[in-house]
């Protein structure tokens, strides 16, 4: 629907220069219809926002709670037990899993496309790190980890016996070499450029812009009910002259601009 043409049939009514009261209500309550509209779809994409964000929220966590079991397993200490050793791998997988549920979840959720990119980026570069990068393909085989289908992380612990009645000092190595990989990868996506921080900041500047949109709707909605009570009695059918009425209350057309430009201006929102 387009928002222009009630603009240029309202203008008169808007700034009563002594049109009938007929007159000036039809064109008022096309805009009035056009601003509910404008209200309820700016509402709307209000609600999946928050939506979004909280999804948000639980991703940084879940990318938080990843990036700190990682960085334990890379400062296992040398004396760590077969037993330490079997529960820091096993809080890092769990975690690290947790994160690609975590971006999967924000991914799927209707509303700003940008920000379920940088979701999906989080769970992309994660597992990225693991498949192509030798040192760390080498450092799971080693503890008994693959990355399944789907990105999470698959652990075999009848391995990871093994390898530490074999080669614990190897272990140790790879606890260092993978740990450090995935903190690194996890402190990057938080950062203000990576997956988690750009979008909590585009969701950040669409929350704002939308609450600007709902203040100029409602501050138009409130100066078009002024004008109604003032200038329009359609239960009479009285026509009323510029003469006898008098001069209108002006609605700004700035004010009604502003109100009714959320209608367009939120339809390419990010």
């Amino acid at each position: 629907m387009s928002i222009s043409p009630l603009l240029s049939n309202g203008a008169n009514g808007l700034t009563g220069n002594g049109t009938t009261a007929t007159h000036t209500s039809g064109g008022l309550s096309g805009i009035s219809q056009a601003l509910a509209k404008a209200e309820q779809r700016v509402q709307a994409d209000a609600n999946s926002t928050t939506a979004q964000l909280s999804s948000f929220g639980l991703l940084k966590s879940a990318v938080s709670a990843s990036q700190g079991s990682a960085k334990a397993l890379a400062e296992t200490a040398s004396s760590a037990s077969s037993t330490v050793i079997t529960k820091s791998v096993e809080n890092f997988y769990r975690s690290f899993n947790s994160a690609i549920a975590a971006s999967k979840a924000a991914s799927m959720l209707p509303g700003s496309s940008p920000a379920s990119q940088s979701a999906r980026r989080v769970s992309s570069d994660l597992k990225h790190v693991l498949s192509t990068d030798p040192a760390a393909k080498s450092a799971m085989s080693l503890l008994g980890l693959s990355i399944g289908i789907d990105g999470v992380l698959i652990h075999n612990d009848k391995k990871l016996a093994a390898s530490l009645a074999s080669n614990h000092a190897g272990v140790l190595s790879a606890l260092k070499e993978l740990g450090n990989k995935v903190s690194d990868i996890a402190t990057q996506e938080l950062a203000t450029g990576g997956g988690v921080g750009a979008g909590l900041t585009t969701l950040n500047q669409r929350e704002s812009r939308l609450a600007a949109q709902q203040q100029a709707i409602r501050a138009a909605e409130t100066a078009l009910a002024s004008a109604n009570d003032t200038n329009t009695d359609i239960g009479s059918g009285v026509v009323m002259s510029a003469a006898a009425a008098g001069p209108a209350p002006t609605i700004l057309p700035s004010q009604a601009k502003t109100g009714l430009a959320a209608y367009h201006s939120n339809a390419t929102a990010v």
